[in-house]
């Protein structure tokens, strides 16, 4: 395992601040659009409840994907600020 130089994790953190600041505009966006949905709407008119309970699925899925990803971002900040991004865990392996 590679350990990193201070200036590269430094880098690697402004990356991950610029990534997280993106991800999080987007999941914003999807939840609000999300939001915007009614199931009265969907109720006025049988073929576009369809149509929307798609895009809610749809919208729900990216919003999931998104939150994994904004874990990822958050966890990997974490660990640089606590000084062990790229320091190995210890496993038990003999399960």
């Amino acid at each position: 395992m590679k350990n990193y130089s201070a200036k590269e994790l430094s880098d690697f953190r402004f990356l991950l601040i610029c990534k997280l600041e993106s991800a999080l505009k987007q999941y914003e966006e999807i939840r609000r659009r999300l939001n915007a949905y009614s199931y009265e709407k969907d109720l006025k008119n049988k073929s576009e409840s369809s149509k929307n309970s798609e895009e809610r699925e749809r919208l729900s899925y990216s919003a999931n994907r998104l939150k994994k990803y904004l874990n990822s971002l958050t966890s990997s900040l974490l660990r640089i600020e606590n000084g062990t991004y790229g320091i190995p865990g210890i496993y038990n392996y003999s399960e």
